[in-house]
């Protein structure tokens, strides 16, 4: 079941990905400066950069890089050929100095001179360093190659006077390229235009959901230490209602489909058992509960696929739980001839206070006017829960999995 929670959300990733297709308004432009409006299929980057899906009028048609001269959607996404050999390549500022992305590098375009930006590197190398007896040797240290920070100094040099302290700070990434070009063309009183400037850089969407969550608990290799779990039964199940927050961290200009999850859930869990074991000459009728009350921070990465106005998503990451308020109580009765000869009480198991899992899930949410709802799908896995016994310092190995489906709003 581990290996399940695992690698079923990664397959499922990989297939939906492949067959989902996500048309939305957009247009191309022709190699003789044409614009023709349609859909477009908004793929993954890595698809974009290769190819363009377009359907107008109902009749769908595939360009490569060397047919169309670019291809977008309005406020959001532009692509153009001709910068890189074979590829499209995304516009991000267009200006006197433009700024374009492809794969994990970045395009300066001046004045019909074109530089790429590759990211910075580090290579491990031997370096002579003198020792304080004044010998010298040999270390191993990280030779750091940041040539694409010269190049943007070299492309900019007409305002690095005004830039110095924006050209300091600059990081290989997105956004400070992106603000950094903005800069500087306004430096040079040049007209610029921030394609995606209409998408947020990061945006947090809160939700609430309640639902109901099927937890099961198993104690495993309760022989090794026989004398004080023997009680314990092979799995408890409980099946409970819970509540919970969320929220979805995202970055619209860099991804639409990845996002970061967190969330609160609150539920109490309650499990019974009974056993029943025979010995020679005797028997031990065993009844077992446990009660406790979960704060569960689940947390993961969620890819989203639009198929309309409605989202479909996967999520795969860790949870940590929280248990508060455990209690638990086993009742032995020794029964001899059909007649009770000794009864006993005392804590059925000890667990852990605070336990790390990991989880997969699957959810749906339909776009309305000013909210999303939806419904999820999750499957959780703790291992590690039992914790040592009060007197024999004996440790249980207990492992325990949670599914859940929930009702959700997001606001």
């Amino acid at each position: 079941m581990k290996r399940v929670s695992i690698f079923l959300p990664t397959i499922l990733i990989f297939t939906l990905n492949t067959i989902a297709q996500d048309f939305r308004q957009g247009f191309i432009v022709t190699l003789e400066n044409d614009t023709i409006h349609g859909e477009i299929n908004y793929a993954t980057p890595a698809k974009n950069y290769q190819r363009c899906q377009f359907v107008v009028e109902g009749l769908p048609g595939e360009y490569a890089p060397e047919q169309i001269a670019a291809y977008g959607w309005k406020n959001d996404k532009l692509y153009m050929s001709g910068i890189e050999q074979g590829v499209f390549v995304e516009v991000l500022v267009m200006g006197n100095l433009t700024l374009f992305k492809s794969g994990s590098s970045f395009i300066m375009s001046k004045q019909n001179e074109i530089v790429t930006l590759d990211p910075p590197t580090k290579t491990l190398v031997d370096q002579a360093e003198m020792a304080p007896d004044g010998t010298f040797k040999n270390v191993k240290k990280y030779k750091h190659d940041n040539s694409w920070l010269g190049k943007v100094s070299y492309f900019t040099g007409d305002c690095n006077h005004k830039l110095a302290k924006s050209l300091e700070s600059l990081k290989f990434r997105e956004e400070d390229l992106t603000r950094y070009v903005v800069e500087y063309n306004q430096c040079t009183g040049e007209p610029v235009v921030v394609v995606k400037d209409k998408q947020p850089w990061y945006r947090v969407n809160f939700g609430v959901q309640v639902g109901l969550v099927r937890s099961e608990i198993r104690p495993e290799d309760i022989s090794s230490s026989y004398i004080d779990f023997r009680h314990l039964n092979d799995s408890y199940q409980s099946l409970d209602p819970f509540i919970g927050l969320l929220f979805d961290i995202n970055s619209p200009r860099m991804s639409n489909r990845i996002s970061f999850q967190v969330e609160v859930q609150l539920f109490n869990t309650k499990f019974n058992g009974a056993k029943h074991i025979e010995f020679n000459g005797y028997e031990e009728l065993h009844q077992t509960s446990m009660e406790y009350t979960t704060v569960s921070i689940p947390f993961a990465l969620k890819y989203s696929m639009h198929v309309g106005t409605s989202l479909l998503y996967l999520n795969l990451g860790a949870n940590y739980d929280h248990f508060i308020n455990y209690q638990s109580e086993r009742t032995t009765e020794t029964v001899r001839d059909g007649v009770i000869t000794n009864t006993q009480t005392g804590e059925a198991v000890p667990i852990r206070n605070n336990v790390l899992g990991g989880w997969g899930g699957v959810g749906f949410l339909k776009q309305l006017r000013r909210i999303s709802v939806g419904t999820q799908l999750r499957y959780h896995y703790l291992s590690n829960m039992g914790d040592k016994h009060p007197s024999s310092e004996n440790t249980v190995k207990i492992n325990g999995n949670r599914i859940s489906a929930s009702f959700l709003i997001m606001f």
